[in-house]
């Protein structure tokens, strides 16, 4: 009988194996499962526990398994869920990566990635944070030289000044009541990265704005109120990423510059947003009331509003940005959240 045993063991356990070598060559073998793990075993950044399940999705390109402790955890770094339409909080995964590091006495505001980089900024201070996502840890500042006090509601990133810069312009917007944004260029000149402006945008017939780029389509959306409309709406308006090379620039959102406007009701302070596959993710609203509203930016519609209390996220909500398969968030303390997206 323990021979028996241990011929089914090993045989169980040789299917095992090559049910693993069959995800790291990145074929389309399935598991039939939920399968019973026997060991314990470390793969890249998943250790299979005695008694935890497995499985793959139907696109047989996440794995996924459930311990006995009821909680999910997600390999290959891949993003599960990209239609966005069916989203519920089922869909919802929420994984506390760190805390930034004050290195001013402030607050956090809006923050921009690009590749493995975050950078953060300040609600009084002329200052950018860097840090490096791949060990959650601060790499650098660097200074703002820009018109009086700053206080960066959103941050984003936009096309490469020239293709060899290490990063692409950063924009920062000065603040939502100022109606201003300025173009940052990363330059090394000194052994060190510093900021140097190239332009500043400036914005007319509006109350309050805030300005996030599409990479995918070289368009720049502006989130604004005026006097036109009621407090506790907002409209969104579509133009052409200006010509950095053009110099300082004046913008009136209510002319025909503007590709097209859409007017949403929300009764919620806006906060730093992002796009991603033509869906804007917009967080607002303050200290214990924070929501993430998504919004599909081409069939012009709400999507689904996210509330911070509910997904277990604390403090105001400030900065947003996409980094590989989920969407990195921080509050205004300095905590940074992972937000993934799952089935």
């Amino acid at each position: 009988m323990k021979k028996e045993k241990l011929i089914f063991s090993t045989l169980f356990m040789s299917i095992f194996n090559l049910c693993l070598m069959a995800c790291d060559k990145d074929d389309d073998y399935h598991l039939e499962g939920p399968v019973e793990i026997e060991v314990i075993e470390k793969r890249d950044t998943i250790i299979y526990n005695e008694g935890d399940t497995i499985r793959y999705d139907e696109n047989g390109d996440t794995l996924r398994y459930e311990t006995k402790l009821d909680t999910i955890k997600y390999a290959n770094k891949k993003l599960v869920v990209t239609d966005f339409d069916e989203l519920s909080y089922d869909n919802i995964l929420i994984e506390n990566a760190f805390v930034m590091e004050k290195h001013i006495n402030n607050s956090f505001q809006g923050l921009a990635i690009h590749e493995d980089y975050l950078l953060q900024t300040y609600h009084t201070k002329n200052y950018v944070d860097v840090y490096d996502l791949t060990n959650n840890k601060f790499v650098f500042s660097m200074i703002q030289k820009a018109e009086g006090t700053v206080h960066c509601n959103n941050a984003d990133f936009g096309s490469f000044y020239e293709p060899t810069d290490p990063f692409p312009l950063l924009y920062l917007e000065h603040r939502g009541r100022i109606m201003k944004t300025s173009v940052y260029r990363i330059v090394n000149k000194t052994g060190s990265f510093e900021l140097e402006k190239v332009q500043v945008l400036s914005f007319s017939s509006c109350t309050s704005c805030f300005t996030n780029n599409n990479s995918e389509s070289s368009e720049m959306y502006i989130t604004f109120r005026n006097e036109k409309h009621p407090a506790e709406s907002l409209s969104i308006a579509k133009i052409d990423i200006p010509d950095y090379h053009a110099g300082n620039i004046s913008i009136d959102l209510e002319s025909s510059v503007v590709k097209e406007k859409l007017d949403i009701v929300t009764n919620k302070t806006s906060q730093d947003a992002t796009i991603y596959k033509n869906k804007l993710f917009q967080l607002k609203g303050g200290p214990g009331s924070g929501e993430l509203w998504i919004y599909d930016l081409t069939k012009h519609k709400s999507i689904f509003t996210i509330d911070w209390n509910e997904v277990g996220m604390s403090g105001e909500p400030e900065g947003i940005g996409w980094y590989k398969d989920h969407l990195v968030i921080t509050n205004n303390s300095g905590q940074v959240y992972n937000m993934y997206f799952v089935k």
